[in-house]
């Protein structure tokens, strides 16, 4: 058989199963790239990168340090909320992320601080 033969119908059955199939697909799909996108967001964020610590960044973003973080926490909400007993993996996932960060104070300035540590 050559390409340029007809090919066989394709069934209206078949045609439904291939758009309910992307369909369904289009939001696990989504899910993944938003927990992806937050995660970058995250590490760039709150890792060094050689010399450049977190504190640096915060003070070079300044007052818009906090919409920032208040953008961040409700998109961790999102996800959290979104993927609890659907995808634990991401669940999970986004735990160990925010485990990796300082604790903070944001400022009424919208600047945000990384709280000293202390050692007890």
């Amino acid at each position: 058989m050559s390409i340029l033969n007809s090919q066989p119908e394709v069934t209206k059955a078949e045609r439904v199963k291939r758009l309910t199939d992307d369909i369904v697909e289009t939001p696990r799909e989504t899910a993944e790239q938003l927990f992806q996108q937050w995660d970058h967001a995250v590490r760039m964020l709150w890792s060094t990168q050689g010399d450049i610590t977190p504190a640096d960044k915060l003070a070079t973003i300044g007052t818009d340090a906090a919409e920032l973080i208040a953008m961040s926490r409700a998109l961790t909400a999102f996800l959290t909320t979104t993927c609890t007993d659907k995808r634990n993996d991401l669940v999970e996932k986004i735990e160990a992320r925010l485990a990796t960060i300082p604790a903070f104070t944001v400022q009424a300035d919208g600047t945000v601080t990384i709280d000293p540590v202390t050692i007890d």
